[in-house]
């Protein structure tokens, strides 16, 4: 009995992955195109480069962890 429930989770569990797959699928078919941007190529050799946003500046910069931190 247990062998034949864990079989029929395991099987709604797949089905349920293939619908996500499915759905994601289409999303990414219908969504539009996002700009994609290397962050190294923006911020150079420095690691540090100044954006700005309606005359605003702001700093983006790759930290010793490898993260990416934006500040105003």
């Amino acid at each position: 009995m247990a062998i034949s429930l864990n079989m029929e989770w395991q099987n709604k569990m797949n089905m349920l992955n293939n619908q996500d797959s499915d759905r994601f699928e289409t999303l990414q078919a219908t969504a539009p195109a996002i700009p994609a941007f290397d962050a190294r190529t923006l911020v150079g050799k420095d690691g540090i480069a100044r954006i700005f946003l309606d005359g605003v500046p702001y700093i983006l910069r790759i930290t010793k962890a490898n993260k990416l931190i934006l500040t105003k």
